[in-house]
């Protein structure tokens, strides 16, 4: 008597995630923009006079391991977009959530280089920077994730890498089920400043 063949189950075709490709396409476009004016160092359209907000791309942080960080995020929008126009099956939903990970991990170095640029436009340098003293990161999480202090690693490993010991901290890290207007990270830093 033969035995019984094994039938391996069917998935259902994946259907492409037009929400999903339309919202990488929009960072996709807005990545590539910042890339090209670091590239070019053209003042962006949308940076007021005298905002600051031009610091952060024209510093020697704007950069990660020697490709600009826009660059950085238009390869990982643009990953997450063929991943939903070719539908997220079960297998892509894993290298969607690797991406989205990686992604958040990115929010949270840009984040960090966004308070540096803060720090140094209003201290005119950072060099008055003494001490940092705290650094409360509050993660925007959903169900049982709890990795939230590796998540916030990011911007404390970057403190460091800038002042030395005088950027060493204290530091709280937690997630949270919503923050403002969806964003992925929300860090607040107290400095000591001479």
């Amino acid at each position: 008597m033969a035995s019984p063949k094994r039938v391996a189950p069917v998935e259902a075709p994946a259907r492409p995630d037009l929400l999903v490709a339309g919202l990488a396409a929009a960072g996709l476009a807005i990545a590539a923009y910042m890339t090209w004016l670091k590239w070019t160092g053209a003042a962006a359209a949308f940076c007021l006079s005298g905002s600051g907000c031009d610091i952060v791309q024209s510093s020697r942080y704007a950069t990660l391991l020697g490709v600009p960080t826009a660059l950085w995020g238009a390869l990982l929008y643009a990953a997450i977009g063929a991943l939903a126009v070719m539908g997220l099956g079960p297998r892509r939903w894993r290298w969607a959530f690797y991406l989205t990970a990686v992604g958040v991990g990115v929010s949270v170095y840009l984040t960090a280089l966004s308070m540096l640029a803060t720090m140094h436009a209003e201290l005119g340098g950072l060099d008055r920077v003494e001490q940092i003293v705290k650094v409360f990161g509050m993660v925007n999480v959903g169900g049982t994730f709890d990795q939230t202090p590796a998540v916030i690693d990011g911007c404390s490993d970057l403190l460091v890498e800038v002042f030395g010991q005088r950027g060493r901290h204290t530091r709280t890290a937690v997630g949270m089920a919503a923050l403002p207007f969806g964003i992925a990270v929300e860090i607040e830093l107290i400095a000591r400043v001479a």
